[in-house]
């Protein structure tokens, strides 16, 4: 498609409308989302100027490749609440609000103090939801971990923008692989991609070089989206745009929970893990489910 004439807004409209629909969105919020992002010019009568041009013309070239629209506007919306999302961090999906919800209610119940770690937290939505709702969090502790400091530093952006202030202070983000903190002397030797395709015996190793997270409470819950989706299944293209690390399933991430997990009911811990399994794109389906130890 050329763009050496000049587009009328009205055009533009319809052909970012056109391409918005053909790609299977329906929301009217998201093409506003979209407007304000490619319109700058507040009068928007008469012709695009050449900043709007460009930006139109990438846009429609995202929307045709199935880019994520949430990468686009760097909005996701989860749980009721508008989180801040940069590619190719995990989308939040309101499938795993089944999660948030599965934690207040088990929280409202407890009598005693809890530490809650969210393993794997990408944008924050999770622990930041539940910190949002909970109605006394203060006698808790919360913790959330990623192994990569990008997700760290944009769950820390979600955290400031929608908690209070006295709530952001709760929250603790750890730079970790599952629950194992690595420090900044490790942090230059370790490649993500190389963790993942590591074997049984080099995860061992490298987790007796980092220092597991040991939590404050006695009672522990431990909630997590954890990597389940099968690479024999076909996915929308949209899916391949997204972190893959935080989507298809592997068993360092799962052997190593599990060893943390062991870890802490040998020092005494009484863990609670809530997570979401199983889940199929088309037709969508999950199940989250509850493991006491």
């Amino acid at each position: 498609m050329k763009n050496n004439n000049k587009i009328t807004y009205k055009k533009a409209y319809n052909l970012l409308e056109e391409a918005f629909k053909k790609a299977g969105y329906k929301s009217y919020q998201l093409l506003h989302d979209l407007h304000n992002i490619i319109f700058t010019n507040q009068n928007r009568k008469g012709t695009l100027s050449s900043k709007e041009t460009k930006k139109l013309f990438l846009v429609l070239w995202l929307l045709e490749q199935d880019f994520p629209i949430e990468y686009i506007t760097h909005k996701a919306y989860f749980f009721g609440n508008l989180f801040y999302i940069e590619y190719p961090l995990y989308i939040p999906n309101p499938f795993t609000e089944r999660i948030v919800e599965k934690t207040l209610n088990t929280i409202d119940n407890l009598s005693e103090p809890h530490s809650i770690i969210d393993i794997g937290t990408g944008t924050g939505a999770i622990i930041v939801s539940i910190l949002k709702e909970l109605k006394k969090p203060e006698k808790h502790e919360f913790i959330a971990t990623d192994i990569s400091k990008h997700a760290l530093k944009i769950a820390q952006t979600n955290a400031t923008r929608l908690l209070p202030y006295k709530r952001q202070q709760l929250l603790k983000l750890h730079h970790a692989f599952v629950a194992y903190k690595i420090n900044t002397s490790l942090s230059a030797y370790l490649d993500e991609k190389a963790i993942y395709q590591a074997s049984d015996k080099e995860i061992k190793r490298l987790l007796s070089l980092l220092e597991p997270i040991l939590p404050t409470h006695t009672n522990v819950i431990i909630i997590t989206n954890k990597p389940y989706l099968s690479l024999s299944v076909k996915y929308p293209t949209s899916v391949k745009f997204q972190d893959q690390k935080a989507l298809y399933s592997n068993k360092q991430f799962d052997n190593t929970l599990k060893r943390y997990i062991h870890f802490l009911k040998n020092k005494g811990y009484k863990v609670t893990l809530i997570m979401e399994t199983r889940r199929t794109i088309n037709p969508p389906s999950s199940k989250i489910v509850t493991y006491r130890y």
